[in-house]
């Protein structure tokens, strides 16, 4: 892809996060560059190609060490609110 404007990370692969993945690519110069996702069966299809991204198991983790402009939460909607606060404990103050 080159080198991305935009570096996103995404929490969440199941069911719906495939067509948010595939929507972000047809997005000039944004870029996932990588996935938390605890279940280990699909973290394996995120190795298996879907994702050119690096996993984790805890989207903490993931954000701490990622140098991500947004975080796109692929989960379900009872889990947004505690994302959102974890996004927003992460970020550089």
């Amino acid at each position: 892809m080159g080198d991305p404007s935009v570096k996103g990370v995404m929490i969440g692969a199941g069911f719906f996060a495939r067509f948010q993945a595939e929507a972000w690519k047809r997005i000039d110069r944004v870029e996932i560059v990588a996935v938390a996702e605890p279940a280990a069966w699909v973290r394996g299809r995120i190795r298996g190609g879907v994702w050119h991204s690096r996993s984790y198991t805890d989207a903490a983790a993931m954000l701490e060490r990622e140098d991500a402009n947004f975080a796109d939460i692929v989960t379900r909607p009872e889990s947004h609110s505690d994302l959102t606060d974890l996004r927003c404990s992460t970020a550089p103050r």
